[in-house]
């Protein structure tokens, strides 16, 4: 029933934290129920990366889901969880009527944005990809490194569309602010900051992987389709810089980024980077850096014994219990459902990120009625 074809990005390891995610909890015997009836949450079994028809995919998985199983229609499909890496997942699925009460974990989700049908805060879950290279203990190790240490002042490397042509730096700055692509912020960098001191700006680097530990700060673009440089700046100790978005950062209903990174700047002080970094000054980059070093293993897909190299499994787990309980929580306050998903946190990481265990937001989509079955219970209390 789940049979498809392959396409060309199901072997590429980004595209593939759905595996990661399902090896982690297929071994994680405590999270799971052993009978359906006793379980809040249903991932369904559909895991589709950039390809053909991935609507007609979920669909069809649905509609089996709905037509064979009895869970589906006891909550409406709100405690039901969908998982996608596609590069627009995110809003294919909030898009289709039958899977919109449900959750949606994807890369790929818009919010910050006055746009409806591409994501919603408190009831979807915008979630980091896995990325391996940035797990290299000797990446991690290099990260480590004070600013103070790092020759480059700031650090992009990547395509910046039709930036070769003649005529691209005559572009206006409100024409390549309107693009599409890294919503302008690649473009406008390209431009603007290519040529200052101390800043290495190239479409494309050898020595990749030591520019980020040897960079104080690292632009981390969004924009349309979602991007890993937010993970390899976090990994390699470099601030990161994430301009003004409408894509939901990572976990960003339960963190706060502007303690780790420079958040949600403005895309006119693009233009006038190397000024903006001096502003900034030496002391909050380095508090920064402290921020970094401290959050970035909320965002890696670590061993599973080893939540000091990587916690978002455990951070997903928590998130992704808070949204399937989600109208419980609200309507049964005293069933105690948010201490049950806060309970698949270690109680070491809840106490060091106090942040994550805040009182959840309400999502605001529309209640299901009342279940006739009731709600039963899991084995992680």
């Amino acid at each position: 029933m789940l049979r498809r074809r392959t396409f060309g990005s199901d072997p590429d390891p980004i595209f593939n934290t759905h595996h990661v995610f399902l090896e982690r909890l297929l071994a994680d015997r405590a999270a799971l129920a052993v009978r359906p009836e006793e379980a809040h949450a249903f991932l369904a079994p559909a895991f589709g990366t950039n390809m053909e028809a991935l609507d007609e995919y979920y669909l069809h998985v649905q509609r089996h889901i709905a037509a064979h199983l009895p869970w589906w229609h006891r909550r409406r499909g709100t405690d039901h969880a969908w998982f996608t890496t596609a590069d627009g997942g995110g809003c294919n699925l909030n898009t289709l009527p039958r899977l919109r009460r449900s959750v949606i974990m994807a890369h790929y989700l818009k919010w910050n944005t006055t746009a409806t049908g591409c994501g919603v805060r408190g009831k979807d879950l915008a979630l980091p990809p896995a990325v391996p290279g940035v797990l290299e203990a000797g990446f991690l190790a290099r990260g480590a490194a004070p600013l103070s240490s790092r020759p480059l002042r700031f650090f992009f490397a990547g395509n910046v569309p039709d930036s070769e042509q003649p005529g691209f730096d005559q572009i206006s700055d409100a024409q390549l602010g309107r693009e599409a692509y890294s919503e302008g912020v690649r473009q406008l960098v390209w431009k603007h900051a290519r040529q200052a001191p101390g800043f290495r700006v190239v479409s494309r680097s050898a020595s990749y992987l030591t520019d980020w530990s040897e960079s104080q700060v690292c632009l981390a673009p969004m924009g349309v389709g979602w991007g890993v440089r937010l993970l390899w700046s976090l990994g390699g100790g470099c601030v990161p810089l994430l301009a003004s978005s409408e894509v939901a950062g990572w976990f960003d209903d339960a963190l706060n980024y502007s303690t780790f990174s420079l958040h949600a700047l403005p895309k006119d002080s693009l233009t006038r980077l190397p000024s903006y970094l001096q502003g900034v000054g030496a002391p909050r980059l380095q508090a920064l850096q402290r921020g970094v070093l401290r959050h970035r293993r909320l965002f890696l897909w670590g061993a599973s014994d080893d939540t000091e190299q990587g916690s978002a499994y455990q951070v997903t787990m928590q998130q992704l219990c808070r949204r399937a309980t989600r109208h419980r929580i609200r309507s049964e306050p005293a069933m105690g459902y948010t201490a049950m998903c806060d309970a698949q946190l270690p109680a070491a990481l809840a106490a060091a990120f106090p942040a994550l265990t805040r009182p959840p937001q309400a999502a605001p989509d529309a209640a299901p009625p009342p279940s006739r079955e009731g709600g039963g219970r899991v084995r992680r209390h």
